[in-house]
């Protein structure tokens, strides 16, 4: 029996030998279901999100599967969102300054106001000025002296305070187109008949002047037949016809003006005098002979400042009429 049971014991061991020798390299079957949880959850199966979990890493969320093949994409560079039809933001240079001087004793062209500031005809047509030619102005008040020589020292870039126009101007400064003529003007009174006359003054006319001024020596050489009543200022002229001392009298146009607007006693008589021998050329704008193009500008937007009516306009906060 024991014989029996080795030679069987043998047989089996032979034959599972040869068994597995028929099996080598044959894979076994394997269920999918056998790695697959019993109770799927969000993260497996066709109901889970396609989005990556929030605790995936950087690298991973980076890589880009190929439509589920499993096989991972190389990595793309990332595109700038430059957008190449935006245009690009306009650089706006900040304004330049221009300062300007001015006397600041000259009333009403140029004057302290009460807090001090520069105020006064002058000053309205530096600060439209500085607007039409899109400048940041800085005015400051200078002594009349000073004025020339702050200028050419490039202390300041203009002056406006009310100068006259020279027939030959100094060295190194050139002037702007007139911004208001330095005219003379008769004074009457609002009632008299002098108002329509074309051919005044008659000979033997009462006429009260500054003494000693343009204005005087225009008179004695254009009208030397009519009686002149000499003042020590021109108020005095003009206080003369309001009393009815005098049957008119003869001065500045813009300081005439300027006495009329707060007057009904008395008017103009005629229209403003011209005459670039005794009176200018009118009054300027000085720069600096070097700026040729700050210039050029400041008589355009003199010339519009005309067209327009703002001259006038401005003339009028001031003067009964326009000093232009």
């Amino acid at each position: 029996m024991r014989w029996l049971f080795l030679i069987n014991l043998v047989a089996v061991v032979l034959l599972s030998g040869a068994v597995a020798i028929v099996l080598e390299g044959t894979p076994l079957p394997m269920s999918r279901s056998a790695l697959a949880p019993s109770e799927p959850g969000a993260d497996v199966g066709p109901d889970a999100s396609n989005q990556p979990p929030e605790e995936m890493l950087p690298e991973e969320v980076a890589v880009v599967q190929n439509d589920g093949v499993g096989v991972p994409l190389p990595l793309q560079a990332p595109r700038l969102t430059t957008n190449v039809d935006q245009p690009e933001a306009e650089i706006i240079a900040p304004p330049r300054i221009l300062r300007i001087a001015t006397e600041g004793d000259f009333a009403p062209f140029n004057f302290q106001n009460d807090k001090g500031e520069p105020a006064g005809f002058d000053i309205d047509i530096a600060v439209e000025l500085c607007a039409r030619l899109t400048r940041e102005c800085i005015i400051e008040i200078r002594t009349w002296s000073s004025l020339q020589s702050a200028l050419i020292n490039q202390e300041v870039d203009i002056l406006v305070s009310s100068i006259q126009i020279p027939s030959v101007a100094p060295g190194g400064i050139l002037f702007s187109d007139p911004y208001y003529g330095s005219h003379g003007r008769f004074v009457g009174p609002a009632d008299t008949a002098l108002l329509a006359g074309e051919n005044f003054p008659l000979s033997g006319t009462q006429i009260a002047v500054q003494r000693d001024t343009v204005h005087s020596a225009y008179l004695a050489s254009a009208y030397p037949n009519i009686e002149r009543v000499y003042t020590q200022t021109f108020g005095e002229a003009l206080a003369m016809v309001e009393a009815g001392k005098v049957e008119s009298a003869f001065g500045d146009n813009a300081a005439a003006l300027r006495w009329l607007k707060a007057r009904a006693c008395c008017a103009v008589v005629g229209e403003p005098v011209s005459d670039r021998v005794f009176f200018g050329q009118g009054i300027g704008i000085a720069v600096r002979a070097g700026d040729g193009a700050l210039l050029a500008g400041i008589n355009q937007a003199l010339e519009q400042m005309v067209a327009d009516g703002t001259h006038a306009r401005l003339s009028q906060h001031y003067f009964v009429d326009s000093i232009y």
